[in-house]
């Protein structure tokens, strides 16, 4: 299947869209985001950059505005599933019997697809590009709790605290370095008391 036709799957039976893709012949975490994600992707900041709008009516936009913020939050998606993939799957080891594999390996991953597939919103305009990416984005997160209720028959309890865990696990490196940033910066005030 091509990547629209797994988008129209996903947003239409998502059920059936994520049985079909865990029929398929396995393909592991890297070659899904190369052949599925990426080419979705790499619509966001061309259209972010070529939206007439902006420039008519004047309001220029930054480079981290137009490039960097609209991948921002596909980018969050796509590692949130990631690691809620590897959470699930550590967790619960190989006793789910799924057509055509042992395990529903990237399942969640799959289900990540409609966050990244708001490139051409961003055509409109930035603003709106942004706004539809945050309802994609939370279409993906719904699939990721309703998939693994589904796949690994977890309650919705024991589901909603997973993915909070794999979300805490992602924002672990930010709190760090916001950390480290506070550190260095009351010990510069502290040096310049004692200076």
């Amino acid at each position: 299947m091509t990547v629209l036709s797994d988008l129209r799957a996903l947003y239409s039976d998502w059920s059936g869209a994520l049985q079909d893709f865990l029929s398929r012949p396995f393909v592991s975490s890297r070659e899904l985001i190369l052949s599925s994600h990426m080419i979705l992707l790499l619509h966001i900041p061309i259209f972010s950059v070529l939206s007439p709008l902006p420039w008519i009516f004047g309001t220029r936009f930054s480079p981290s505005m137009r490039l960097i913020l609209p991948l921002a939050i596909p980018t969050l998606v796509i590692l949130l599933a990631m690691v809620y993939d590897r959470i699930l799957l550590n967790e619960k080891g190989p006793v789910l019997e799924v057509p055509g594999r042992e395990r529903p390996e990237n399942g969640m991953l799959f289900c990540a697809l409609p966050a990244c597939s708001c490139g051409l919103f961003f055509l409109l305009h930035p603003i709106i590009g942004l706004l539809m990416s945050v309802l994609a984005a939370s279409y993906s997160i719904l699939l990721f709790v309703r998939a693994s209720i589904s796949l690994w028959n977890l309650p919705v309890e024991k589901a909603v605290f997973r993915l909070a865990g794999a979300l805490f696990f992602i924002l672990i490196p930010s709190v760090l370095v916001v950390l480290a940033f506070n550190v260095v910066t009351s010990f510069k005030i502290l040096g310049r008391l004692f200076t």
